[in-house]
């Protein structure tokens, strides 16, 4: 099935080179994180996932079923017998087996180094934190207000000393929730995998951008949650007052890399949303546009890559 196969990776390659320009443009994906994160974890998954199965594919007995050998012959009016060995075999088998390697080591790598921070963070909040009776959050003595929370069991949210003192109460509550609705939405699990995803291919910038994007989005996601209980404005005044007093320390009071600050993640961009969100009519109305346009327009963008991809090859043959 060399047709195929060869012609998916050009596909693939068109969606992947495609989707980054036209998600990045879309207000709507980040209006609503929902719908922003189903966009951008689906495209990368299925650009990681046709250069995964590609190589299999190649190593189907023959050349594939009639129907494909027809339609490519009916459609490209190309004669030529794809080769079944050599480049045509070697490249999407080679594909393939790069992708199904990193995925293995990035994801053991990524599990264990992110298991082990949390851990470890975990001990120093259980020796140095005590309980907060208003927000039933974990308080650590430091001078730089954050809150973040850590997965896992019990799961836990953790605020410094600096930000109970430097919060009223209303802003407190909101920072809570807001940590609260990360746990709730199992996050941390979103931006792993975007994390495993851009190792897969790392030279892929629809990748790379995926990863930025959803670390975004999940903020977005708790902004909107959190905004909604207790109200925007009151979220934003925390979340500036906590940003307005951060300081670089590496110490135990800061939040670690792998869990996801109240504070994290391009501040301003979700300043924008949460004190200039559009009607809620209009945004659930795009949200909806945009989930059911945009599988169609991958898969034309992806199968005018695989024609075009076809068609090439069937030049290139032509002239062998």
């Amino acid at each position: 099935m060399s047709w195929l196969a060869v012609g998916a990776l050009g596909g693939t390659t068109t969606l992947a080179l495609a989707a980054t320009p036209a998600l990045s443009r879309l207000r709507v994906l980040r209006a609503v994180p929902g719908v922003g994160l189903v966009a951008w974890l689906g495209t990368s998954a299925a650009v990681v996932g046709a250069s995964l199965f590609a190589g299999p594919l190649t190593l189907l007995p023959g050349h594939g079923p009639e129907g494909v050998r027809a339609w490519a012959s009916c459609l490209l009016h190309c004669q030529h017998p794809m080769p079944h060995h050599h480049l045509a075999v070697a490249l999407p088998v080679l594909v393939s087996l790069t992708v199904a390697v990193r995925l293995v080591v990035v994801t053991a790598s990524l599990a264990r180094r992110r298991s082990e921070a949390v851990r470890r963070h975990r001990a120093a909040t259980d020796l140095l934190g005590r309980l907060d009776e208003r927000s039933g959050a974990l308080v650590v003595d430091h001078p730089t207000p954050v809150g973040y929370c850590l997965p896992g069991r019990p799961r836990r949210i953790v605020l410094s000393s600096a930000a109970v003192a430097t919060l009223d109460e209303p802003q407190l509550a909101a920072v809570v929730a807001h940590e609260r609705a990360h746990l709730d939405g199992r996050h941390h699990l979103l931006v792993a995998v975007a994390a495993v995803l851009a190792g897969a291919l790392p030279g892929l910038p629809l990748l790379r951008t995926t990863r930025d994007q959803v670390e975004l989005l999940v903020e977005r996601a708790a902004d909107e949650s959190a905004g909604r209980r207790h109200g925007r404005r009151v979220l934003a005044g925390a979340l500036l007052r906590m940003a307005a007093g951060l300081v670089p320390d590496a110490s135990p009071g800061t939040a670690p890399d792998t869990a996801l600050s109240a504070t994290g993640a391009n501040l301003a961009t979700r300043m924008d949303y949460l004190l200039t969100p559009p009607p809620r009519p209009v945004a659930m109305a795009s949200g909806v546009a945009a989930l059911v346009a945009g599988p169609v327009a991958a898969a034309l963008v992806a199968g005018a890559g695989l024609v075009v991809t076809m068609a090439l090859v069937c030049q290139v043959l032509s002239l062998l």
